[in-house]
C-alpha cells in the first residue's frame, strides 16, 4: 500500500462530503442547481484525474531522491577508474547519464511552484459552498 501525504487525504474526505451532500440535494430537489451539481461532480473528477499523475511523478521523483547517494558515489568511483585505467569513452558516458539525472533533480526542486490540486480543492469547496446557497442551506 503507498502512503498518501495529507493532500490526498484531504481531497478525498472533502470530495466525499461534497459529494454525498450535493447527491442527497439532487435526489431531493432534481430540478434546481442542475448544473451547478455537474460542475462539482466535474472538478471532483478532474481533482482525482490530476492528483494520480502528480502522485506518480512525485514518487518517481522520490526514487530519484533516494539514488541520489548512490551516484555521487559512483561518480567518485568513476574519476578513480578513470584516473586509473584511462576508460575515457566509459566515463564521458556515465558522466552524461550522471548529468541527466542532476538536471532531473534540478528541476525538481524549483521553489514557489504550487500544487495545482490545492487549487483544485479550493474550486471544489467554493462549488460546493455555491451549490449548498442554491438550495438555501447557507
Amino acid at each position: 500500500m503507498q502512503n498518501r501525504d495529507m493532500l490526498s487525504y484531504t481531497g478525498i474526505i472533502i470530495s466525499l462530503f461534497a459529494g454525498l451532500i450535493s447527491t442527497y440535494g439532487q435526489f431531493k430537489y432534481p430540478q434546481t442547481s442542475f448544473f451547478l451539481f455537474l460542475a462539482l461532480m466535474g472538478t471532483i473528477v478532474f481533482y482525482f484525474v490530476i492528483s494520480w499523475p502528480m502522485g506518480y511523478f512525485k514518487e518517481k521523483f522520490k526514487i530519484i531522491d533516494n539514488t541520489n547517494k548512490e551516484i555521487e558515489t559512483i561518480k567518485k568511483d568513476l574519476n578513480i577508474i578513470k584516473d586509473k585505467l584511462n576508460f575515457k569513452s566509459d566515463v564521458a558516458k556515465l558522466d552524461t547519464r550522471i548529468s541527466v539525472i542532476e538536471e532531473l533533480i534540478k528541476m525538481k526542486n524549483r521553489k514557489g511552484q504550487i500544487d495545482p490540486r490545492w487549487i483544485v480543492l479550493i474550486l471544489i469547496i467554493i462549488l460546493f459552498l455555491l451549490y449548498l446557497r442554491s438550495k438555501g442551506a447557507i
